[in-house]
């Protein structure tokens, strides 16, 4: 008895595979194809969602374009000192920290920050443990 295990893509592929195993002896050379690739697979099309809008088939008014007001200026500073009460704010004081560490060490630098916390990621740490955070980041960007 004779087992043969035969993986084919595809029915060209199959027939191809069995030709060249068994040769011209059960297969007639009109079916062998030889040097032939697989067909390819076909990959299905992702769904496509439209939106769309309708608006009201009424005549648009016309307005007087107002002006928009001036923005105000953007001050990137980090704030050293602490909330008024002495606690430490998470996005005030811990978050410019963390990414003070990021910016200077990269990511090996925040998972070295975080590692004594026990944490994966500063939102996690406890209110209480901010200050020693704040402090650590100084040090290792200083450092």
């Amino acid at each position: 008895m004779i087992t043969l295990h035969i993986e084919a893509a595809n029915l060209q592929d199959l027939r191809t595979k069995v030709a060249q195993a068994l040769g011209d002896v059960l297969i007639p050379e009109a079916m062998y194809v030889a040097n032939t690739k697989p067909a390819p697979v076909a990959k299905a099309a992702k769904p496509r969602i439209m939106e769309t809008s309708y608006a009201p088939a009424v005549a648009p008014v016309a307005e007087t374009p107002t002006p928009a007001p001036a923005p105000a200026p953007v001050v990137d500073t980090v704030v050293d000192t602490p909330a008024a009460d002495g606690a430490l704010d998470y996005d005030a004081d811990v978050k410019p920290a963390v990414l003070a560490v990021s910016k200077a060490l990269g990511r090996t630098g925040v998972e070295d920050l975080l590692k004594p916390f026990n944490v994966t990621n500063a939102k996690f740490i406890p209110a209480d443990q901010f200050a020693a955070l704040v402090a650590a980041a100084k040090a290792m960007v200083a450092a």
